[in-house]
């Protein structure tokens, strides 16, 4: 019987969720269906207790049915991040990546890996965004993804920027300002939130910062922030 270490299934897993194929389109590709081997590999491991679950997914991910097809993509993002938070509650708990000053490079992979989750959105909550943000963590957002930044400054600077990479690589992407912002937070796919010590475009650069997952208070801090979006009416230049 083959057993993997639970840190190695964590990390398979992370990259299956971050690599997983355009749900709006067909899975019939040569990289669609090795992620779904590699998907049916690891769901199909003994002590997952899923092979079930996961074959009757795979073969509705498969279907060239459209609400079929759906329905099994849809499965296998919830028993791939099941697999995640269960082994992430028995082995290294919540997120938290601590940066000293000059460790730009972790900090931004850090978040780089995080942003890469997204399929359906990403809310970005930071007073001090500006176009360098932009420039630098936007590439990794899988198009299928909406973007939302709330901001207090920069705005001006900002809303171009924005503009002309959405023109030129066809994304989506709103700014809305809100004032007497303070915290720093991102929201993946309305599921998982992050707190950053520092401005997500300076992480490590001026001084040490970290970046935490918030776990028993992850609703009530998005219900505020996605309070203060819609309350907020979104900026065009």
């Amino acid at each position: 019987m083959l057993t993997v270490e639970p840190k190695d299934i964590l990390h398979e897993v992370e990259d299956l969720l971050r690599t997983i194929p355009d749900l709006e389109f067909g899975w019939y590709d040569e990289n669609a269906l090795d992620w779904l081997g590699r998907t049916r590999a690891i769901l199909d491991l003994p002590q997952l207790n899923m092979s079930i679950e996961s074959k009757l997914a795979i073969q509705k991910a498969s279907s060239s049915m459209a609400r079929e097809s759906w329905q099994g993509k849809t499965s296998l993002r919830i028993l791939l991040n099941q697999v995640r938070h269960t082994i992430r509650m028995q082995t290294v708990g919540p997120l938290s990546v601590a940066v000293d000053k000059g460790m730009i490079f972790d900090y931004f992979d850090a978040l780089k890996k995080i942003l890469q989750e997204a399929r359906t959105d990403v809310f970005v909550v930071d007073p001090y965004l500006d176009s360098d943000f932009v420039a630098r963590y936007f590439p990794f957002v899988a198009a299928s993804a909406k973007i939302r930044l709330l901001v207090s400054k920069h705005i001006n600077e900002l809303l171009p920027t924005v503009s002309l990479y959405c023109q030129q690589h066809q994304k989506q992407a709103d700014v809305r300002k809100a004032n007497n912002l303070h915290d720093r937070y991102v929201f993946i796919d309305g599921r998982r939130g992050f707190q950053s010590g520092a401005s997500f475009h300076q992480g490590g650069v001026k001084s040490p910062t970290t970046l935490t997952e918030i776990n028993d208070t992850f609703i009530a801090v998005k219900d505020i922030y996605e309070n203060e979006w819609s309350a907020n009416a979104a900026q065009t230049k």
